[in-house]
């Protein structure tokens, strides 16, 4: 799996959430993510992945799927940032029914 993004998105997502595009990355690691189409996008098609980033941390992703380059999956990272107690509560729910 490869992943890119635009450098001032990054920083603007830094600034505000506090959370890096690499952090962001690393929950596409964690074998108990939750990924689900995100509705509330418009124009291209965006999902939601909650999971732990390597710090431990609760993490949502919004990201696209940009297809296939030399055989990984290009992942386009849009905004992450902590997950909320909701979003956390879903993830364990999930992890425990699986």
């Amino acid at each position: 799996m490869r992943f890119e993004w635009d450098q001032a998105k990054y920083l603007a997502n830094k600034l505000k959430h506090g959370v890096s595009f690499e952090a962001a990355a690393s929950v596409f690691y964690d074998p108990n993510e939750v990924t689900e189409e995100d509705l509330d996008s418009w124009g291209e098609r965006r999902w939601r992945t909650i999971g732990r980033s390597d710090a431990g941390t609760h993490l949502l992703v919004i990201h696209a799927e940009r297809g296939i380059i030399d055989g990984e999956l290009l992942v386009r990272i849009i905004s992450a940032r902590m997950a909320t107690s909701t979003e956390r509560k879903r993830y364990e729910r999930e992890v425990r029914y699986r």
